[in-house]
Formats: C-alpha cells, sequence, structure tokens
C-alpha cells in the first residue's frame, strides 16, 4: 500500500487492534461470568490538506465489544475495568470523526471538529500513554479523566505557541449539538483551556481549568466510582468546576516519569448540593528497556476518579480503589506491535466490600 499513491490530495492511514482478554475477581461488584473475550477495533483516516497550512481529517471505525465488556454487570460490573481500545459498534463503521485543523500563523492553529470531539483533542493529554494501541492497555490509565468531562462530540479550539517555552490551549465542546432540542449549549458542555510549560527538551507541565454545565450534574468520564461519575447522584442542574496538573520528564534518553492529578467539584444550581472528588496517577515509562529498538514497558499506579465529600447528597465513596498496571510493547516491525498487559484495581467502585479485580489482555496492533 506504501508503494500504491492513493490519491494525489489526500493520505490514507489506519489501524487494526486485535486482542484477547481475560478477567478474574469481582464478584462481588459483579457476578464473576468473565470468560475469555476476543475483540477487535479497527480505525481508517483519510487526511488531505488544501493550502498547505491546513489538514481535514475524516476518520472511520468499527468494533465488536459488547455490553460494556467486563465492565457489564454479570461480569465485573465496574466501570474501573474499561480497556482503553475499548468500542461497542455491533459490526458497523461508523464515523469516528471528522476534523478541519488550520494555521491562522505560524504559532497559532485553530481546530473545528464536528464530530468525535473531546477536550483531549485540543488540550493536550501530556501522557506517553495516550493512544489506544501503542498506549495504556486500560481506559483509566490514558490520560487525566478531567479531559473526559461531558462525554463530548463536538466542539471548537485553539492552540497558540505563545514562546518556545510556553503554550495556551483552549477548547469548547458540547454533546448532541446536531440535535435542535439541544444545538451548541445544550444539555452538556464544557470550556477547558490549558497553560503547557516546556523549559527544556526533557520536561514538559501543564495545568489545565474545566468549567462545564450539566443538566443531571453527571461528569460522564466513565473511568471512577459510579458515585463520582454521577456527582452523588443529585440529580440536578449543576455547575463543574474542574482543575488539574500533568507533568512529563524525560530523565534519561530511556527513563520517562509522568504524573497527572486532578479536583473536580459539581455545585447544583438548585439547591445546596455539592461534591468534590479526585484522581491522580504516577508512572514511569522505559524505551527499548532490552536494547530492542521501538520496545517500550510501562508502570501505572493511580486512584480512579473518587467521591471524597458531598453535602445534602445520599451516596458517597467509602472505600479506595487502587489502579496498578503494567504493559510491554513488543516492536515486531515498523507496522505491527505485540503488546501483554494486565492491570490490578483493589476494592472496585471505591467499596471496600468489593473483591480485587484483575484484567489481562494480549493487545496486537496493525498499523498502515
Amino acid at each position: 500500500m506504501e508503494n500504491q499513491q492513493f490519491s494525489k490530495t489526500a493520505i490514507l492511514g489506519g489501524r487494526t487492534i486485535f486482542a484477547l482478554s481475560a478477567a478474574a475477581g469481582g464478584e462481588p461488584p459483579g457476578r464473576g461470568e468473565t470468560n475469555v473475550m476476543f475483540n477487535y477495533l479497527s480505525q481508517i483516516q483519510i487526511a488531505s490538506s488544501f493550502t498547505g497550512r491546513d489538514v481535514l481529517r475524516v476518520g472511520l471505525s468499527s468494533a465488536n465489544f459488547a455490553g460494556g465488556g467486563f465492565a457489564n454487570p454479570n461480569a465485573l460490573n465496574t466501570r474501573m475495568a474499561l480497556l482503553s481500545f475499548q468500542g461497542e459498534l455491533n459490526n458497523h463503521v461508523y464515523l469516528d470523526s471528522l476534523e478541519y485543523r488550520f494555521a491562522v500563523s505560524d504559532r497559532l492553529v485553530v481546530i473545528v471538529q464536528p464530530e468525535g470531539f473531546g477536550l483531549s483533542n485540543v488540550l493536550s493529554p501530556n501522557s506517553i500513554f495516550a493512544d489506544a494501541g501503542q498506549g495504556a492497555v486500560s481506559r483509566f490509565a490514558e490520560f487525566n479523566s478531567l479531559l473526559r468531562i461531558g462525554n463530548l462530540d463536538a466542539g471548537v479550539g485553539f492552540d497558540w505557541l505563545i514562546s518556545d517555552h510556553w503554550r495556551l490551549q483552549f477548547a469548547y465542546g458540547t454533546r448532541d449539538a446536531n440535535l435542535p432540542n439541544q444545538g451548541v449549549f445544550g444539555d452538556h458542555h464544557a470550556f477547558g483551556t490549558q497553560f503547557l510549560y516546556k523549559p527544556s527538551s526533557t520536561f514538559v507541565a501543564g495545568i489545565h481549568y474545566i468549567n462545564a454545565y450539566s443538566s443531571d450534574a453527571q461528569l460522564d468520564t466513565f473511568t471512577g466510582s459510579n458515585n463520582a461519575d454521577i456527582s452523588g447522584g443529585f440529580d440536578e442542574r449543576a455547575t463543574i468546576h474542574a482543575i488539574g496538573t500533568s507533568m512529563q520528564w524525560r530523565v534519561s534518553p530511556r527513563v520517562i516519569l509522568g504524573a497527572w492529578g486532578g479536583l473536580v467539584v459539581a455545585d447544583s444550581r438548585e439547591s445546596d448540593a455539592a461534591t468534590l472528588a479526585s484522581t491522580y496517577l504516577l508512572s514511569l515509562g522505559l524505551l527499548d528497556p532490552f536494547g530492542r529498538q521501538g520496545d517500550f514497558w510501562g508502570f501505572v499506579v493511580g486512584q480512579p476518579l473518587k467521591l471524597h465529600i458531598g453535602y445534602l447528597i445520599e451516596r458517597f465513596d467509602e472505600g479506595t480503589s487502587l489502579h496498578l498496571e503494567t504493559f510491554y510493547r513488543w516492536r515486531v516491525n515498523d507496522n505491527i506491535s505485540i503488546t501483554p498487559g494486565v492491570f490490578v484495581v483493589t476494592n472496585p467502585g471505591h467499596i471496600s466490600d468489593n473483591n480485587t479485580i484483575v484484567i489481562g489482555t494480549l493487545r496486537t496492533t496493525f498499523s498502515f
């Protein structure tokens, strides 16, 4: 395919992920029905430029996960069991992403995305694990959960390189903007801004703030406890404030340390109800650990989104879940990689009575 010209104006690329996955534990919170699964995620993207300073991307996806995978109530019954490459598309091909980026100047890029938008499409995740085919095997470990707030699908933003060391990013996203009863300021929308500081080629730090509106007070990150994601269940119109940080430090040519964390406040617009939730992650990445070029070994420990305190709510997280993950990406060649990975979650759902869950996967990624 590389030797054949797809188009004079467009570039075709894509990847397909095959994965064998198994799980154990989790009875409770689920029923423990965890047979070995064989799943795939296939993505194709066509990119084209009209001026040389812009790019139009169209992405198509298909996948065969069903029933939430291991997050199904009959299995482990927790969103903490979600895999990074999980998609429930019923073997149909869908328009996954439609995006147009153009340069206003050498330092300012504007992004318009009417389909497939998330705050992380503009606000850089600043994470070496943020790739479903090459990075973390769990959804939680990919990047800061705060950047998933709102479960958005359309939005705009800009990326401004203020100087060689400072970068400012801004994004606005909404859900169901195509529906006449919702529009661009519907029941779920969010503003996000981020400053990135890069004092050297080996260190990047970021801080981001998100201001969101939710008609039912739900965060919809699908990464932490159900209590945290529904803000304790007070189910009222709410303003959501979230502040998070991230860091990547290449200690040596082969060692990368990373961290991110954040706090989320959901404040009702109808009553005095309010909640406070938090999340964090620490990571270690080893590049070419055994002298094999392109290999990567990742280690992660963190706390999925947890509801700490609340006022006028009925549900709290009384326990604490700990997420532990490791994976090894073995580069077969430029187009194929094989990644065995496993993650463990203690007290899933931040419930002390729940049994530890263990999920392992063997992911093979074909890319072109």
